[in-house]
């Protein structure tokens, strides 16, 4: 599916596919997402842009949400 949308843009030499050269965002799992949900907590590997992200680095405060008060 990606290969043909980036074909329609003109992008194949740099996306839609997985190659070397390329760039790629994909999350790679332990364990099928199809078996239970919970697995798509099972994250082995993020990468952005084709560069392997340090999941260890990201920030761990909620910047865009927040815990509503109990009232």
């Amino acid at each position: 599916g990606t290969r043909n949308i980036a074909a329609a843009y003109g992008r194949l030499s740099d996306l839609g596919t997985i190659e070397r050269g390329k760039k790629a965002d994909l999350v790679v799992l332990d364990a099928d997402p199809l078996q239970n949900p919970e697995n798509y907590r099972a994250i082995h590997l993020v990468m952005k842009d084709g560069a392997v992200v340090d999941r260890n680095r990201l920030p761990t405060r909620h910047y865009l949400t927040h815990d509503a008060p109990n009232r």
